[in-house]
């Protein structure tokens, strides 16, 4: 019963775990307080109030100042945007390797131990492939039991790609 329900939660670990894990890497990365916004919009607001033509010299410095700032607050985004990706990739297939390890030391531990035991009739022509590597008739091994959870829980949490034909 245990090697039965372990390979029901490695499923669904194995399926869920490595895209919350990046959610949580990105969320980690917080933007930095700035206060670009508001200053980018003061000086928008100095630069309406100015007339070009009559003072080209203050016109031209705002304009200038509104350049630079934009150019901060962007590059600044841009900053923030990579090391968002960066956390959100190392945490996805940091989780993945992690969930790649523990099912491999399930298999390991269980391979020869059959989850389910049926009639041997009821698996007639596969009897041995369902069985391998436990050799036990009418048996399902813990790699076709985990390889058949894992298709069934993939199935299940992405039923918006199912369509009837």
């Amino acid at each position: 019963m245990f090697v039965l329900l372990a390979s029901i939660v490695a499923s669904v670990f194995n399926y869920c775990l490595p895209d919350y894990a990046e959610k949580v890497g990105r969320w980690l990365v917080r933007a930095p307080n700035t206060t670009a916004p508001e200053e980018i919009a003061t000086v928008r607001r100095q630069l309406e109030e100015i007339n070009p033509k009559e003072e080209f010299a203050k016109y031209a410095r705002l304009k200038r100042q509104l350049d630079k700032l934009k150019d901060d607050y962007k590059a600044e985004a841009r900053t923030t945007a990579g090391r968002k990706w960066k956390y959100g990739f190392a945490a996805r297939y940091g989780a993945q390797f992690m969930m790649t390890i523990a099912c491999m030391v399930l298999f390991y531990m269980y391979r020869s131990t059959p989850v389910v035991i049926l009639r041997e009739e009821w698996l007639e022509p596969f009897t041995g492939i369902l069985s391998f590597p436990t050799y036990v008739p009418g048996a399902l091994s813990f790699p076709v039991w985990f390889l058949v959870c894992n298709t069934v829980v993939k199935l299940a949490f992405s039923c918006d790609n199912l369509q009837l034909k």
